[in-house]
């Protein structure tokens, strides 16, 4: 692959993951399905080891309909994260959400780690989607819903 396409994939991994800490609500973030209980004016945050990862589909690679998830085999369990709570809505019943979080093979987890099970993918703030994630021949592409 040619330095310009890869330039290109990085960059539309950079556009998205702007587009997707934006967009996403915490509850599909988790890539269980959600419970419902979250608003969709929520941003799919992480609090982790004192830092804040924001989530994002990998939508890196042709054709972009489908999103990107770590199989079991490339995570590492690390610790406990957290979803904050929604405090955009009128719903008292919000709760912040403990999740297992994941190093992913070939990234160092203070740039990005996953949620086991799912192998939903969350990037600290501020940094960009590593090249290990647009370019790893074991990411699980899926439809996208």
């Amino acid at each position: 692959m040619g330095a310009m396409t890869q330039g290109i994939r990085l960059l539309a991994g950079a556009a998205v993951l702007t587009g997707a800490i934006a967009a996403c609500t915490a509850g599909g973030a988790a890539g269980g399905g959600g419970d419902g209980g979250s608003a969709a004016s929520c941003t799919a945050a992480l609090k982790f080891l004192g830092q804040v990862y924001g989530g994002t589909s990998l939508r890196t690679h042709p054709p972009y309909n489908r999103v990107g998830r770590i199989p079991l085999s490339h995570m590492h369990e690390i610790g406990k994260g957290i979803f904050p709570p929604c405090n955009d809505t009128n719903h008292s019943h919000d709760l912040a959400q403990s999740v297992r979080v994941a190093r992913i093979d070939d990234v160092n987890p203070e740039i990005a780690v996953a949620i086991l099970p799912y192998g939903s993918v969350f990037v600290r703030s501020g940094a960009t989607i590593p090249r290990a994630l647009t370019s790893a021949p074991w990411i699980h592409w899926v439809e996208s819903d």
